[in-house]
């Protein structure tokens, strides 16, 4: 990786660093190739929790370096931004992980449609967001195109891509463009507050409520439905679900990992009886998904999806405490041994 990009990890964030002040930080393909190579580090880092995008000196990112397409051994426009754009924004938006767009200062062009594809932006009071195509007799790219209507309707989108004017981040904020428009004496505790919060979070779990908001542009109310099923079973098979289980269940803050192992399978130990006095037998399990517990008295389940949560090989009465999901309600015993 070259010093166009520098990358930092720390407690689960991982901080990109466009690092070419003395250009605002614009692209070229060396560049480009440095950048996605730091986010497909990220991505396939399972100790990377979370990721920041920020710019060197005063600005974000100022889209493409101009000498580079003008120069007599450019490779074009439609290699530029095939190869150096359209890949990054899908690294981006494919990540299972959160990734935030730290904009220091300006955002101009595929800048700021860079910082627009990451699922949080924030920003500088000082900073500005400008879709400069028009300027110079282009078309958006980098995305521009599918997130702005999207995001601020087709009429805004219309005359921020058109007329090009400069957005600040306050009236970007406003708009629902970006997340938090900041001081700027508040600026990196704001992000690092952001970074961590997501970092100590089910990651798992975040990808892939990201990747089901992502698809749901697009989708079919049908189409939708199916992957969320899809989805939910894979999320109910974490640890981390087994883990935010326990926790509230405990009354205790959860210890996320953000890992995809699968918790253990329900084959050899017996469900939980719901009771109002129970005595506990060797190997017995609460099992639990969505809110509905099993009750081995009845013989009835209303999912066939179990997530062990804890063990109890103790033999002693327990105290009860009613249980109440959504619309499940069961009385359950509440000694456990993690």
């Amino acid at each position: 990786m070259t010093d166009y990009i520098l990358s930092h990890l720390e407690q689960g964030v991982m901080t990109i660093t466009l690092n070419r002040p003395e250009v605002f930080n614009s692209f070229n393909q060396h560049m480009g190739r440095a950048f996605q190579q730091a986010l497909d580090d990220a991505a396939q880092n399972d100790n990377v929790r979370c990721v920041v995008i920020t710019g060197s000196g005063r600005a974000f990112c100022a889209g493409q370096d101009l000498k580079e397409v003008t120069s007599e051994t450019s490779p074009g426009f439609k290699v530029i931004v095939e190869e150096t754009y359209n890949r990054s924004i899908r690294l981006i938006c494919n990540m299972e992980k959160p990734v935030i767009a730290a904009v220091n200062g300006v955002a101009a062009g595929a800048g700021a449609n860079i910082a627009l594809a990451c699922d949080f932006v924030v920003a500088k009071h000082s900073a500005k967001f400008i879709q400069a195509f028009s300027k110079i007799g282009l078309v958006p790219d980098s995305g521009g195109t599918f997130w702005l209507p999207r995001l601020v309707g087709m009429a805004r989108a219309k005359a921020l891509t058109m007329l090009g004017a400069p957005l600040s981040s306050a009236e970007a904020e406003s708009m629902g463009l970006i997340h938090l428009a900041s001081r700027k004496d508040e600026f990196d505790n704001n992000v690092n507050q952001l970074s961590q919060t997501l970092a100590s979070m089910p990651t798992k779990g975040l990808g892939m409520t990201k990747k089901a908001l992502h698809a749901g542009l697009i989708n079919s109310l049908e189409d939708q439905l199916s992957l969320e099923l899809e989805l939910q079973f894979q999320a109910a098979q974490t640890s981390d679900y087994a883990e935010g289980v326990a926790a509230f269940l405990e009354k205790r803050t959860p210890k996320f990992k953000g890992q995809c192992a699968e918790v253990g399978s329900p084959s050899r130990t017996r469900f939980l009886h719901m009771t109002n006095a129970c005595w506990a037998t060797s190997q017995e399990t609460k099992f639990f998904f969505l809110g509905n517990l099993w009750n081995s008295k009845c013989g009835k389940w209303s999912c066939c999806v179990f997530v062990r949560i804890s063990t109890c090989t103790t033999k002693k009465k327990h105290s009860n405490t009613a249980c109440t999901f959504g619309r499940a309600s069961a009385t359950a015993t509440t000694t456990f041994q993690t």
